[in-house]
């Protein structure tokens, strides 16, 4: 997984939390900035959970998980009518994903 993320983060700008980062160094943003996104790589069964204590203090952020033993990406964040989105994994579905992001401000107006 370290790997296929390294490929699809090349000449992506972002800024890298190191694996095991606390919830509470996620950056805080405006409404119209890039939202941080968190990558959750598992099928156990707190996952969820531990997406609601993550979006609690931090509804800007969006969630991208890769589900079924890493074939498909899913997306999750805070918004007035929730939308998961669902595609192959790869890394270009992963980059496009980080790169179409929306924005608390294109979610809510």
């Amino acid at each position: 997984m370290d790997e296929l993320l390294r490929q699809c983060l090349e000449g992506v700008d972002v800024e890298v939390l190191p694996r095991g980062a606390a919830v509470a160094d996620l950056r805080d943003v405006d409404e119209a900035d890039p939202p941080p996104i968190v990558i959750l790589a598992s099928e156990s069964p707190t996952a969820r959970r531990f997406e609601r204590d993550l979006l609690a203090p931090h509804p800007q952020a969006v969630i991208l998980r890769v589900e079924e033993n890493g074939h498909v990406l899913a997306t999750r964040s805070v918004e007035v009518h929730r939308r998961v989105h669902s595609a192959e994994m790869n890394p270009q579905t992963i980059a496009d994903a980080i790169r179409s992001a929306p924005t608390w401000r294109a979610r809510f107006d």
